[in-house]
């Protein structure tokens, strides 16, 4: 919802400008995004839409900072501590969303309507049936806005983050990328190494079979090839006959 409530902050600012309600940047404000010093590495990054058009996202984080001792019942989630953090991708997108977001009343009713949403998403997705009869008392709750009570407002301000959070960022980002480039090395490799690996595999299991040693003879086989061995062959009975047979002639 904190997402959602940036990209319509930035769209509703704009056409607030084009209808003269409101003033728009100015041109120092929006000069500043051209200083390189002030762009991080993150807001360089891209996405690839439908159309195969290369744009910027205009939210690059989002971020809600919760209490992990203190559990949402409908949720799941750790309870919201009342605040959290917006990372635009242009010093203009975040003016945009301070000017229009910062103390906006209009905004409750867009997030009681945001809110009916995602629960109807739960009811949708949820298999346990008390946790469900839960999600639909909630959703049939007058929105806050319609009770008449005064509902606070979103109050938003500039943050400076720490060097260090940017620099884990950083590196964080520069792994996932060098992860991606090996992923993609070994899909377009992915074939040729297979087969290396199986050609190594056959190999490795024809050795080990050639270098198992011989494997010893029950005793019975042994003993029928020694009596084997004893006895004389039909080829040799014969030869031996037929050379005593000439001996006997020679002597005549």
């Amino acid at each position: 919802m904190l997402k959602r409530m940036a990209g319509h902050a930035i769209k509703d600012f704009e056409s607030q400008v084009k209808a003269g309600t409101r003033e728009a940047l100015s041109t120092d404000e929006l000069r500043a995004d051209e200083d390189e010093n002030d762009i991080d590495v993150e807001q360089k990054t891209k996405v690839s839409t439908k159309k195969g058009i290369v744009l910027k996202p205009k939210v690059i984080q989002s971020k809600i900072v919760r209490a992990s001792e203190r559990v949402d019942a409908l949720t799941g989630k750790g309870r919201s501590k009342g605040y959290g953090f917006l990372q635009m991708s242009t010093h203009a997108d975040a003016l945009r969303v301070l000017r229009y977001a910062n103390n906006n009343p209009e905004l409750n009713v867009l997030f009681d309507g945001w809110w009916k949403e995602e629960l109807t998403d739960l009811v949708k997705t949820e298999k346990d049936e008390e946790k469900k009869q839960r999600l639909k008392m909630e959703l049939a709750k007058p929105a806050a806005a319609s009770t008449g009570k005064k509902a606070g407002t979103m109050i938003i301000e500039f943050s400076i983050e720490n060097v260090q959070v940017v620099q884990r960022r950083q590196t964080k980002s520069e792994q996932q990328t060098q992860v991606t480039s090996l992923v993609s090395v070994f899909l377009v490799h992915g074939a040729h190494i297979f087969s290396v690996l199986q050609k190594r595999q056959k190999q490795d299991e024809e050795n080990s079979v050639a270098s198992e040693p011989p494997k010893k003879k029950s005793r019975k086989v042994q003993e029928a090839e020694a009596v084997a061995e004893s006895k004389p062959s039909l080829g040799s009975l014969i030869g031996r006959k037929r050379k005593e047979r000439k001996s006997a002639k020679s002597r005549k």
